[in-house]
């Protein structure tokens, strides 16, 4: 029994199956964007690429008061992407191109090579004493429109708003502030899938003097499936219990 207890114990350790994530060829979008309130132009900086997995990467855009960062760590245990904003105060503009602004925005598509469980996560925290537009957008599509998840929090007059991922929405209607599917299930292997995020901070729907910061983060989580060696160790204390109640009984 004590052996058997040790070769449990060593199958347990083993590692869960590797999952293999591909990021499909074209497919793989992030912005950062930036506006003030004196230049006319909103300064901003994308890409489009097939990315190698693991792939880390750091863009950001200033233009004055106004700056956007994102930092990308994407590998086949997940995707993790945070961000850090600044925008200065202002006036909105019938043009929201001219209303100052700062925010990132991404899309990711992918397949998996087996069945694996996902978790998403993510928050969005602002420092805006005028309490101005701040929004937070997460999704997952599976295919071209099939929403497996999505959510959006929005908020125009709540100073210092904060949003988790899934919790309470902003102070606007609930047309814009909604949870559809679920934030945790499982991906299957071979199928496309599209991950979206959006973080940003306004001036809107009122003019403002106060300048505003945010950072946040958004994760979506791998977990692959057990090891057969560990389903196996899992079997073998089963049937040692089964045996030792049946010795017990006899």
């Amino acid at each position: 029994m004590r052996l058997l207890s040790s070769l449990v114990v060593l199958l347990l350790a083993l590692p869960a199956q590797a999952v293999t994530v591909t990021i499909l060829n074209s497919s793989h979008s992030t912005a950062v964007w930036a506006k003030d309130d004196v230049e006319l132009l909103v300064a901003s900086d994308e890409f489009y690429a097939e990315s190698d997995l693991p792939f880390v990467y750091t863009h950001s855009v200033t233009q004055g008061g106004s700056a956007a960062t994102a930092n990308y760590d994407l590998s086949s245990r997940g995707f993790s992407i945070t961000f850090e904003h600044a925008r200065t105060g202002g006036a909105p503009q019938a043009d929201p191109l001219l209303t100052p602004t700062a925010g990132s925005t991404g899309s990711v598509r992918f397949t998996v090579d087996q069945d694996v469980d996902y978790q998403i996560t993510g928050m969005y925290s602002a420092q805006d004493l005028a309490g101005r537009r701040i929004l937070f957008s997460v999704g997952l599509t599976e295919g071209l429109r099939t929403q497996v998840f999505y959510s959006q929090q929005v908020s125009d007059q709540t100073p210092n708003e904060s949003f988790v991922l899934g919790g309470p929405g902003g102070d606007i209607g609930s047309d814009e502030n909604f949870v559809e599917g679920s934030a945790v299930g499982t991906l299957i292997a071979g199928r496309i899938y599209r991950f979206d995020y959006d973080a940003s901070l306004h001036v809107s729907p009122d003019a403002t003097t106060e300048p505003a910061t945010a950072t946040g983060f958004v994760n979506l989580v791998f977990v692959p499936e057990p090891s057969t060696a560990a389903l196996m160790a899992l079997g073998m204390i089963a049937l040692a219990r089964w045996r030792a109640r049946v010795q017990t009984q006899g």
